[in-house]
């Protein structure tokens, strides 16, 4: 079976959540003798190394893609149907291209990881016979619709309502095209189930072959987050930390350290060292994970599961994490995570962690345990193969 795999991004380092998830689902399909052919779109943002040494039998095609936030073109948008998140991906030169891969190497099965590598799904299915999978990361619109929704500045509020309706019409239109879904959280897959009862839609997770190779040590000296911060969901959740939670904790605790790391960390965030605030560089995050101690995801937006919190409790990790942050993993506040949805609720927790270090080994016991038996590659890209097999038949 041959698999053409449609990326967002370029899989090559620095790796970020949605990367790794890419690329977990690309080596699981080799490690099942599945051909993968990878086509990865490139912006000035995500750009494509000059240089690379690609993996055996590995084949690469790619596109380039402006993807630049023009304010003219944004306000045009205003007057039109599709929505800017949409536009800016819906490229005649990067979609003729991908018609020209898809006739060159002929795929069995078309598996995109994005909407945002779909814009041209009507041409593709116009052109060829061949059943095409939606991955479904994130539900698209919701991360918008959530960052609307804590929004106040009204003219802001106003334009966000306005970009996830037109958002959620494309995602929809995009969804209802493809032959199957494949949804990452039982959360996803309701939502899509709403909009299309009879279409195939599965929940296949994200694997992690990380092991359990940390123990929290004692007294703990810091805590850390991991992220690209060119999302913004991330830059939203750690300013609300860093503004309403940190003076909080960094009262009670003074020499506790809150370390951040991430690509294009904001320069505000610099400024906030002499707080204990520390900025450090993560070029391998299974490294820089086990030099820390406690992550701490504040989401206050967003969709989908992180694939960071995944590694973390694979490692052994205690995680402090917001219900929106936790969402669709299936985790057990008190077990396997500490959920904090208020800056209380993450000194309470953080305090939990300093002071109590029975609890503290115990949930990161138990986190190991939970990832390794809800996260596994290999059984989801059996999954996956046993959808494209049904597809075929059809």
């Amino acid at each position: 079976m041959r698999v053409l795999q449609l990326c967002s991004k370029p899989l090559f380092a620095p790796f970020d959540g949605g990367k790794l998830a890419m690329i977990d689902a690309a080596k699981g399909l080799r490690e099942n003798n599945i051909e993968v052919i990878q086509w990865m779109i490139h912006t000035r943002f995500h750009t494509f190394p000059k240089q690379f040494t690609s993996e055996s039998g590995q084949i690469i095609e790619k596109s380039f893609i402006d993807t630049s936030i023009n304010w003219k073109s944004a306000f045009l948008n205003l007057f039109k149907s599709q929505s800017y998140n949409i536009q800016r991906f819906d490229d005649k030169k990067a979609n003729s291209e991908l018609i020209a891969v898809i006739e060159k190497y002929k795929p069995d099965i078309i598996h995109s990881e994005s909407i945002y590598c779909l814009t041209a799904i009507e041409e593709i299915k116009k052109r060829f016979n061949i059943p095409i999978v939606l991955r479904a990361h994130n539900v698209e619109h919701q991360i918008w619709e959530r960052t609307a929704q804590i929004t106040k500045n009204p003219i802001k509020k106003l334009y966000l309502n306005t970009l996830v309706k037109k958002l959620k019409k494309d995602e929809l239109r995009i969804a209802n095209y493809s032959d199957a879904i494949v949804a990452l959280s039982e959360i996803d897959k309701q939502f899509f189930q709403n909009n299309f009862p009879s279409k195939n839609i599965e929940v296949i997770g994200i694997g992690t072959k990380l092991k359990k190779s940390f123990n929290p040590t004692f007294p703990i000296s810091n805590i850390f987050h991991i992220g690209g911060m060119d999302w913004k969901p991330n830059q939203d959740g750690i300013n609300w930390f860093l503004n309403q939670c940190w003076p909080l904790v960094h009262a009670a605790y003074p020499q506790l350290e809150c370390v951040l790391a991430g690509l294009n960390m904001p320069q505000k965030f610099y400024e906030l060292e002499n707080i204990n605030v520390k900025i450090k560089v993560a070029n391998d995050a299974e490294q820089f994970m086990n030099q820390h101690q406690i992550l701490f995801v504040p989401l206050l937006s967003g969709s989908g599961i992180r694939v960071k919190i995944i590694e973390a409790l694979a490692l052994g990790k205690v995680v402090i994490a917001t219900s929106i942050a936790a969402e669709g993993l299936g985790v057990t506040d008190n077990t396997n995570i500490l959920i904090a949805d208020s800056k209380e609720d993450f000194l309470q927790q953080i305090t939990k962690c300093l002071e109590k270090s029975e609890v503290c080994l115990q949930i990161s016991e138990n986190a190991a345990i939970f990832a390794q038996e809800n996260f596994n590659t290999l059984k989801n890209s059996q999954k996956l193969i046993a959808l494209y097999k049904r597809l075929l038949k059809n």
